[in-house]
């Protein structure tokens, strides 16, 4: 769907603020004088004569709050009051009824209604049990339910939000559309100017990793969720506002730190949410980012923006499922990959950018998929893309008939990685070298993360042809030399993923992350395919040169790895 330009929302967001008069009860009328009060007093009826009657006492509020039932705060009746001020109403429209006039005002209002005692008892248990319960629950939580007055107020001490935007760049998202320094920069400077929504979705994620949180919060678990259910909350404010660059990434943010606490559903519908946003900010095309007048701080956006983009893209390729359909096509996307990390932090517009495979602009230039320059975070882009046609492909359950077909889809699709994979620039292949050096700058979980979704690719790619190789047709000789070899290919990625997975944990600390699900995913998917070597030790199963020796090993697990 094309939209107009005039359609194309600001980056801005408006604020609207509401005012409203105080709430009280006027003041009634005093009564005028009666026979039951001369009685009282014991005067007679010549005294009563000559007392002076009981004048209606002056007006003390406007015909508005009168009708309203609000209190009139004004000096000595000189319009306008309070409440009118407050309305915006000027000195003509609060009007004060003098002496004499009809006193109607009252006629505009419903007649009170007396409530029933039982009523009314019920409706305050009711209200004391709202009010007294410590946590609204997500899945009863009302949709009106108001806002705190200010936030900020809820809000942890600001060095301690500060370590934690520091941990979600330094432990989590490695490569993002945070900028590293000017948005902690920022935050001290005016920390009003950052959107609290985006504050709370970081939190979510990176609690976890503050020391000073979980201890205020008294655990991870807790520290996470408590943010996770204020940003809930919030979103529910923020669903229907004008699409904004940080409010798409807090739903994105948000949508990540529910997908890892369990909540699949809210995930999706978060990051359809954030994807649609991005959609009407026109953020998937490459001619939203051309700027006339180009300073360091409008590249810098341009670039968060551009990288907001592509997250969400590849969010939905990690995430991919049987009844997970893509959201956004790679056919529909004009935008480039992203910048180095250099060239982002400096504001700096690079010389050229590669682009993903299947969209418009690979079409038109393919060599533009294999760019020798392209940044780290682009060649991420690239392997969370394969690793979603892989994955969709894998969980329909379905393989090629005669995969040895050279037009088959598993011969196109194992073509077409192996070529991305030889291609890959010389920094983004595996070496433990090259993971030391990224380790130095603090990129290494992006490398890792290259490295180890290629070779969980090409490891699920040949998953479904597992029963082939361990029981190969006897009569055709073909088709048991395709098998071997395809179990070679199979076990060697094995094996060169459990290499990476080894010497990442060596090199780590204890207080460091392994980063996203991915990683995990990695090690749950070594271990499984190790196993099909421990219990068909005497089958067809075959390992690549050199780690054939480990075949006639007592214990093929251990010598495997």
């Amino acid at each position: 769907m094309e939209l107009d330009d005039d359609a194309k929302p600001n980056l801005t967001a408006l604020n609207r603020n509401l005012s409203s008069g105080g709430c009280s009860d006027n003041f009634k009328d005093e009564r005028n004088g009666s026979v039951d009060d001369c009685l009282k007093h014991g005067t007679d009826s010549s005294a009563s004569a000559a007392k002076a009657p009981v004048k209606r006492r002056a007006p003390i509020a406007c015909r508005r709050c009168r009708r309203m039932r609000s209190k009139c705060i004004h000096e000595k009746a000189s319009p306008p009051c309070n409440a009118c001020k407050e309305a915006g109403l000027g000195a003509s429209d609060c009007i004060f009824p003098v002496r004499g006039q009809p006193d109607d005002d009252r006629d505009y209002r419903h007649p009170r209604m007396r409530a029933e005692k039982a009523s009314k008892r019920d409706l305050i248990k009711t209200r004391r049990e709202v009010l007294d319960a410590p946590v609204f629950p997500l899945s009863v939580a009302p949709a009106d339910r108001l806002k705190h007055a200010d936030e900020w107020d809820l809000m942890p001490p600001l060095p301690e939000i500060v370590e934690a935007v520091h941990l979600f760049t330094r432990k989590y998202f490695q490569l993002g559309f945070i900028p590293k320094q000017l948005f902690p920069a920022r935050l001290q400077r005016d920390h009003r100017s950052v959107s609290i929504f985006l504050l709370l979705s970081i939190l979510s994620i990176s609690a976890r990793f503050s020391l000073a949180l979980t201890r205020r919060y008294q655990g991870e678990i807790k520290a996470a969720d408590f943010f996770m259910e204020r940003a809930s909350t919030l979103a529910l404010n923020e669903l229907y506002s004008e699409p904004t660059l940080e409010r798409c990434q807090a739903f994105y943010l948000l949508s990540i730190a529910q997908q890892g606490s369990g909540w699949r559903n809210r995930s999706y519908i978060n990051l359809g949410i954030a994807t649609r946003m991005a959609v009407l900010m026109h953020l998937h095309r490459e001619e939203t980012y051309v700027i006339k007048v180009p300073t360091k701080e409008l590249v810098i956006k341009a670039e968060s923006a551009r990288r907001t983009l592509w997250m969400l893209h590849s969010q939905d390729n990690l995430h991919c499922g049987a009844k997970s359909p893509i959201s956004l096509a790679a056919s529909d996307i004009t935008c480039l990959l992203p910048s180095d990390e250099n060239d982002f932090a400096n504001g700096n517009e690079p010389k050229s950018r590669a682009a993903l495979e299947d969209t418009p602009p690979a079409r038109e230039n393919p060599s533009l998929i294999h760019q020798p320059t392209r940044s780290l975070f682009a060649s991420l882009i690239q392997a969370h893309y394969y690793w979603g046609k892989v994955a969709r492909r894998a969980m329909v359950s379905t393989k090629s008939s005669s995969p040895w077909d050279p037009t088959s889809e598993y011969s196109k699709m194992a073509a077409s990685l192996a070529s991305w994979e030889q291609q890959l620039p010389p920094d983004h292949k595996w070496s433990m070298v090259l993971l030391k050096g990224h380790k130095s700058v603090g990129e290494d979980l992006a490398y890792m993360s290259v490295t180890m979704v290629t070779k969980l690719c090409n490891v699920v790619l040949r998953r479904p042809y597992l029963d082939d190789i361990i029981h190969p047709e006897p009569k055709s000789q073909a088709h048991r030399v395709f098998f071997s070899h395809l179990s070679d290919e199979l076990f060697r990625n094995v094996r060169d993923l459990f290499e990476q997975i080894d010497n990442q944990f060596s090199v780590r600390g204890a207080d460091e992350s392994v980063g996203a699900q991915m990683a995990s995913f990695c090690v749950y998917s070594c271990g499984l395919f190790s196993t099909y070597l421990c219990k068909y030790k005497n089958s067809k199963l075959s390992l690549p040169p050199p780690y054939h020796y480990s075949k006639d090993h007592p214990d093929v697990g251990n010598s495997l790895f």
